[in-house]
């Protein structure tokens, strides 16, 4: 019998933006992973939980650059739209 996973997001919006982050991240040269951090990864968030997540990169890559990319910018847009909180890049 398969186990089933229990999902790591208290909402279809924080998945989302969870998967839209990956997908984002995915295509970038230089990134080595993107980690699901913090409540969410827990399993222990909650519909207000922010999408907690750290990227990875490689020591060359131009992160200036990366963090002022148009869809850097609409990941934390969704962040903002999913808990109400704007959290900036750092």
């Amino acid at each position: 019998m398969e186990q089933q996973m229990p999902s790591l997001f208290p909402t279809a919006e924080h998945r989302a933006a969870a998967l839209y982050a990956t997908d984002f991240f995915r295509g970038c040269e230089g990134v080595d992973a993107v980690l699901l951090t913090c409540s969410c990864a827990r399993g222990k968030a909650v519909p207000e939980s922010c999408v907690d997540m750290t990227v990875l990169l490689q020591p060359d890559v131009d992160r200036g650059q990366l963090e002022r990319a148009p869809e850097c910018h609409a990941v934390s847009v969704l962040n903002h739209m999913v808990t109400g909180n704007h959290v900036p890049w750092t």
